[in-house]
């Protein structure tokens, strides 16, 4: 593998159409997927998208909706690289919850700021969600430190 090091900073992440100059978290996803993906002992990729986090402690609803499509869409460009590059796995999660969000099947046109319930962490469960192809079966919920063993556990098989 090589030891060269690659490092980036924006000022801003575009959500959507960032382009060269700009590029979109998903952008940068794939960039760094084609730099790492060659290496022979594997590869370990963490990418986080903070402004949800950001944008729910302010009780910002439409900017963490803005960020969650932008993660989405991040999502689908890893899994899609990683249905293409085969013997891969995606893990996907949140570290917690923020805001306490009190979602009861309002309609788009009535989301509103006005849903949260705190401005900081909960304890709410977080989903967790694994793409590949691995045979294993997964507890339905576990405990957000057990990623790191729920990593370990695919990386040992």
């Amino acid at each position: 593998m090589s030891k060269d090091k690659v490092f980036a900073s924006f000022e801003e992440i575009p959500l959507e159409d960032g382009g060269d100059k700009k590029p979109t978290l998903a952008n940068l996803a794939t960039i760094a997927l084609d730099k790492i993906s060659t290496d022979e002992d594997g590869f370990f990729m963490m990418i986080e998208e903070s402004h949800i986090d950001k944008c729910s402690h302010i009780n910002d609803l439409d900017g963490a909706l803005s960020h969650v499509k932008a993660y989405d869409n991040t999502i689908k460009a890893v899994v899609e690289y990683a249905k293409a590059l085969g013997n891969t796995v995606v893990i996907v999660t949140a570290d917690h919850e923020t805001g306490g969000l009190q979602y009861n099947g309002e309609s788009d046109s009535e989301l509103n700021d006005g849903m949260y319930t705190r401005g900081e962490h909960s304890s709410a469960n977080v989903p967790y969600f694994v793409f590949g192809d691995i045979n294993m079966d997964f507890p339905k919920v576990i405990d957000n430190t057990q990623i790191a063993w729920l990593c370990k556990s695919i990386i040992s098989k």
